[in-house]
């Protein structure tokens, strides 16, 4: 059995989509959005560990939506954060003792 194989860490966090604008209605709003995925991996490929603990660097950046790792759906975890003001901000993920962070702003 390989040690390794039970040690996962947290090699990158990737924004995959950031900031949109929609229109509701007849007056313009603005809804940002950064689209997170996490995949924790070991020497042997993807881990399926608990779900993220997420931090944020602002309380205006909100969870909005967090899909946890599950057989079905494969090792990685989609969180959807929403950024409700203008800026830059930090979100980090803590997972399987290993914590990663990546910007997010709008």
């Amino acid at each position: 059995m390989d040690a390794a194989c039970c040690v996962a860490r947290v090699y990158s966090i990737r924004v995959a989509n950031s900031a949109r604008s929609t229109r509701k209605a007849s007056t313009w709003s603005s809804e940002a959005t950064a689209v997170i995925t996490v995949v924790p991996q070991s020497s042997g490929g993807p881990v399926y560990t608990g779900g993220c603990d997420w931090q944020v660097s602002d309380p205006s950046v909100t969870l909005d939506t967090d899909v946890t790792p599950r057989l079905d759906l494969g090792a990685g975890e989609v969180a959807i954060f929403n950024i409700n003001r203008p800026g830059s901000y930090t979100v980090s993920c803590t997972v399987a003792g290993q914590t990663q962070s990546v910007a997010v702003s709008r």
